[in-house]
């Protein structure tokens, strides 16, 4: 499956990027930058139609409603581009990828 994976995406010259082990909390580029004021929004927004809208109870299509409108507002191509771009993920930033991971000095290859 995965060797068919790779060659599916040799064919459509598709780029494959993995992370190195134990480094995802520090490089998935949306957590901070989408994610989590998009949660921060949505609380805001959630609170305030259950203000205006006491013993009301919020239905699927409705909830869908509040969160589409602020992931709408926190899923910017500004915000997506800043935080690949703050990994070092995207253009390529060494420094910052070393910096953030906090790789030994023993791997650290100058060039």
């Amino acid at each position: 499956m995965v060797v068919q994976t790779v060659e599916e995406e040799n064919n459509f010259d598709i780029d494959l990027l993995t992370f190195p082990a134990h480094t995802t909390h520090i490089l998935q580029p949306l957590d901070v930058i989408v994610f989590g004021p998009f949660k921060n929004y949505f609380r805001v927004e959630q609170a305030s139609w259950m203000g205006k809208n006491p013993w009301v109870e919020v239905r699927r299509f409705g909830l869908a409603e509040l969160a589409s409108k602020e992931f709408k507002r926190a899923l910017t191509p500004s915000n997506i581009k800043a935080r690949f771009r703050r990994t070092g993920i995207w253009p390529l930033n060494v420094d910052s990828l070393i910096h953030d991971i906090g790789c030994s000095q023993a791997f650290y290859v100058e060039g």
